[in-house]
């Protein structure tokens, strides 16, 4: 975030943030003041439109999607693709002036032995010397800059698992929500993606799920119960896809599960077993170990057709779950 804002600019845009956060009933933690500020101050328009949007669509607010705008819109995303494609090209700019000593000292140690082979065959002991001589110092330099370059592989070797690690973790970050473990909206397109390249004629079918009466449970538990509680029915819901399906957390009391190369019947049978699944799950505080309230899910089965956005999906499903 980058703001230049005079005190007097900055206080008048506090007292807005403190009275639009009000009327969207939410508290004033960091993350809601970072993301309101920047929607009352209307410069970035992507962030601005997707508030807009999200208000038309479900006529509320709520952390987790506030999270994942902060995430999305503010935080310094770029940042982050520089300092990788600059260690990108670090690791690459190492790996090629090593290829090229490598050429270099084979071309040499070929030159000197293509110099001195004939003399080998010569019978004055002297050049048969030199010639050995020769050859034996080119093979020692070319066994110098081998050691030398299997070193420096070494280093790009390390800085490469390391970068790997960035990498993996950035990827955790960006595609994973923190919460649940399960995937987000930005993971969808590229899972699609990779199922439709192995069969163009991949049909794709999404069961959405609805948490119950869950805004309710949050009132009258708070958030971190409930984000435990939503975290276990989350993991219980996954583990009803293996590796060929995606579990997603679409909103804070949303979740969809997309899975490839299967017809609605199927879908719909498997959206059944996630229901009885979670129907058996019971919840205890572990601090008052006062049992907590059943929580219920509905499903509804539909296919995601081809170039269809998952909050496209969301919005013609949610009807069907109300």
């Amino acid at each position: 975030m980058k703001y230049h804002d005079s005190i007097n600019e900055a206080e008048q845009l506090m007292a807005l943030c403190v009275e639009q956060l009000k009327q969207w009933c939410l508290p004033i933690s960091p993350i809601n003041y970072a993301v309101c500020y920047e929607y009352q101050q209307r410069c970035n328009n992507s962030l601005v439109q997707q508030v807009e949007q999200q208000i038309t669509n479900k006529g509320k607010l709520d952390g987790f999607f506030m999270e994942s705008v902060f995430k999305e819109h503010v935080l310094a995303q770029s940042q982050f693709r520089d300092e990788i494609i600059f260690d990108l090209n670090n690791l690459l700019s190492i790996a090629r002036h090593s290829n090229a000593q490598s050429s270099s000292s084979a071309q040499h140690l070929i030159t000197e032995l293509d110099d001195n082979i004939p003399q080998l065959r010569s019978v004055d002991k002297n050049q048969v010397n030199e010639a050995i001589e020769a050859i034996q110092l080119a093979s020692q330099a070319f066994k110098q800059q081998q050691a030398h370059i299997a070193q420096q592989l070494k280093q790009v070797e390390q800085e490469n698992k390391a970068l790997a690690d960035e990498l993996a973790k950035a990827r955790q970050e960006i595609y994973l929500d923190p919460v649940t473990g399960l995937f987000n909206e930005k993971s969808v397109a590229q899972h699609i993606k990779q199922w439709r390249a192995n069969n163009e004629n991949c049909q794709v079918f999404a069961i959405v799920i609805k948490v119950n009466k869950f805004n309710d449970f949050v009132d009258n538990f708070g958030a971190l119960l409930s984000d435990v509680i939503i975290a276990k029915i989350a993991h219980k819901v996954a583990s009803y896809v293996d590796n060929s399906g995606l579990p997603i957390r679409a909103s804070y009391d949303e979740f969809v599960l997309l899975l490839p190369d299967i017809d609605l019947a199927v879908a719909k049978e498997i959206g059944k077993k996630v229901v009885q699944g979670v129907d058996k799950l019971r919840f205890v505080s572990s601090k008052s170990e006062t049992k907590l309230p059943k929580v219920t899910i509905n499903f509804t089965a539909s296919e995601l057709t081809n170039g269809e956005h998952i909050n496209q999906l969301l919005q013609r499903t949610r009807q069907l779950l109300s």
